[in-house]
């Protein structure tokens, strides 16, 4: 199982150093066919070849070992998760799972208040994915050109390129679970 988590995380590396597998494979003198066979846990690195990966990553043995460790369970209590207001518009955002080394995938529970109307020019990185249950409510989610009518238990999967606009044009808050998981 250790070996998965290992794997999992010397691809996030890679993908957060924006690496191809030649590129790592040059940096760390590790063939591309030995590091496709490590990153899809085929075969368990030696310790030599971590230790290049390290060098070629810029962290400590010790640092990719926890990582990849931790990188398997997180648990974060409902007291410890963080709260946020827009003072503007009252736009609420709780991260459920923030966040976290080894994990592709933030999770979060929005509320927009009656009337809220939130706007963004472009996403903080092309290409994001975006995940929307809707909860309580209903949300006109507008994609670039494109709007979308959501109702309570509806759910719309998305990649940004452009701009959005979220808009609660009914009587009470609009709640939705927001998956996020970058390209």
């Amino acid at each position: 199982m250790f070996d998965n988590q290992l794997a999992a995380r010397l691809v996030q590396l890679r993908k957060d150093h924006q690496l191809s597998l030649q590129q790592l494979a040059q940096q760390s003198g590790i063939s591309t066919a030995t590091l496709s066979r490590i990153e899809n846990a085929a075969t368990s690195p030696t310790a030599s070849q971590l230790n290049s990966l390290c060098n070629a990553f810029g962290i400590t043995l010790s640092q990719l070992m926890y990582a990849a460790e931790a990188g398997a369970i997180r648990l974060l209590r409902s007291d410890k998760m963080m709260h946020w207001t827009d003072p503007d518009s009252g736009y609420q955002r709780r991260l459920l799972c923030p966040p976290t080394p080894g994990f592709v995938m933030e999770l979060l529970e929005i509320s927009l208040p009656p009337g809220a109307d939130i706007q963004y020019d472009k996403p903080p990185i092309a290409g994001l994915e975006q995940h929307i249950v809707l909860h309580q409510g209903n949300l006109h989610l507008t994609i670039e050109q494109q709007t979308y009518q959501l109702s309570r238990g509806d759910s719309l999967g998305f990649k940004l390129y452009g701009s959005t606009r979220f808009v609660n044009p009914g009587d009470k808050d609009c709640i939705y679970i927001l998956a996020v998981a970058k390209p």
